[in-house]
């Protein structure tokens, strides 16, 4: 938005809600007999909901001039997504080669506001910046399920993964003569839930069963923001939030034979929060707050279940956080 005059007042708002439900599956009491691969696949990458969008990208801009001038700029995203790979209750697998049942979230999310104004009088305005991203992933084997109950299969791999990026950038400056106030936010939240789960299942292979859950998390966020005039007052923030849980599980009553069999959950995540509020003027007051979140469940888990294997058995539950968070508030009064 763009406005002049003795009094100018202008807001740009940017929406964008994205809702996916993917899901494959082998259906209750189904039967697959086969020489070749079963696979039950489910794939979701959100940077290609959006046409000629990649990755998902919102920018707005806002710029006003005059004696008083008033601005609110803002880009808001929602991604909800849920996908899911299953093998139903009482599904069989009796014969096949390689078995993956496998559930894949990707979502790369782009956001950006910039608003600006200069006045004689009085320049005031705000900028936010607020993506949502809810995730969830799930490769589940039911209860009462049996794979290679004919013959035993090569391997199977159960696989949830989860990958999500974010990156904000906030700019926001006020210049004016009498009072300059301006104020600036961004503000992330990602939630992932990544599931893979073995039920009270029979499970016969020769070689590796694998059941693994994998979340990966990158956010970065950097607001700038400026206000000066004889009395100048900025506050700016970035908050970033991974707040989510990565689950691998095999149920009580399980029974797995194979060659070597691993149950792991692994948890990547990295959040980076920055900003910078300069002010200047007769009077000033100037703030920056920048906050890095992360709290994360990482969680691998054996119930009352019966493994033979021939070769290594692992459960593991591995997590890695980094969280950064740098700010700088500067201010010149006279």
């Amino acid at each position: 938005s763009i406005a002049g005059g003795l009094v100018g007042f202008g807001a740009s708002i940017a929406i964008a809600n994205v809702t996916n439900t993917t899901q494959a599956s082998l259906g209750n009491r189904n039967t697959i007999n086969t020489d070749g691969n079963a696979t039950i696949s489910a794939s979701d990458d959100a940077v290609s909901s959006i046409p000629s969008v990649a990755p998902i990208t919102q920018s707005v801009f806002g710029g006003q001039g005059g004696g008083i001038t008033i601005d609110f700029n803002e880009a808001r995203f929602t991604l909800t997504s849920d996908t899911t790979a299953r093998v139903g209750t009482f599904a069989e697998i009796q014969r096949a080669d390689d078995v993956t049942v496998s559930a894949t979230q990707s979502a790369n999310v782009t956001a950006r506001s910039e608003g600006y104004a200069g006045s004689l009088l009085a320049a005031a305005g705000g900028v936010k910046i607020t993506p949502t991203l809810n995730v969830t992933t799930s490769a589940t084997i039911n209860d009462n399920a049996k794979i290679g109950n004919v013959a035993d299969i090569s391997s199977l791999d159960v696989n949830a993964a989860a990958t999500t990026a974010a990156n904000t950038t906030l700019k926001v400056g006020k210049i004016a003569l009498g009072a300059a106030l301006n104020d600036g936010k961004s503000i992330v939240n990602v939630t992932p839930t990544v599931t893979a789960h073995i039920g009270d299942a029979d499970v016969n292979a020769i070689g590796n069963v694998l059941n693994n859950a994998t979340s990966t998390n990158t956010l970065t966020s950097k607001f700038e923001s400026f206000a000066a005039g004889i009395v100048s007052a900025g506050a700016g923030k970035s908050d970033l939030t991974i707040s989510g849980a990565v689950t691998a599980d095999v149920a009580n009553g399980a029974i797995i034979n194979g060659g070597l069999v691993n149950v792991g959950a692994t948890n990547t995540s990295s959040a980076d929060a920055k900003g910078t509020q300069i002010g200047g003027g007769l009077v000033g007051k100037q703030a920056a707050i920048a906050l890095a979140t992360i709290d994360m469940d990482t969680t691998a888990t054996v119930g009352d279940a019966t493994i033979n294997a021939t070769g290594p058995v692992g459960v593991f539950a591995n997590s890695t956080n980094t969280a950064i968070a740098k700010s700088g508030a500067f201010a010149a009064t006279g």
